[in-house]
């Protein structure tokens, strides 16, 4: 089994707040490439390839900071 790659890093928001994460890389591109329904059934990859979609995925991920079910 491979060992699990974490990123410790800051986010800053559109807004200039930053907050810290850390990403477990393998969970990370596991929801990276995973059809959402948040996003019509499109993975986050494909939604990142225009603003609106970052902008989506922005409010989604915002939402998980909050607490609120993907």
């Amino acid at each position: 089994m491979a060992a699990n790659t974490n990123l410790d890093g800051t986010l800053q928001l559109p807004d200039g707040r930053t907050i810290p994460v850390v990403i477990k890389t393998d969970k990370a591109m596991n929801w990276l490439n995973s059809a959402n329904h948040e996003f019509g059934g499109r993975t986050p990859r494909e939604v990142a390839a225009t603003s609106e979609g970052r902008d989506q995925i922005l409010d989604v991920l915002t939402g998980l900071e909050h607490g609120f079910p993907a």
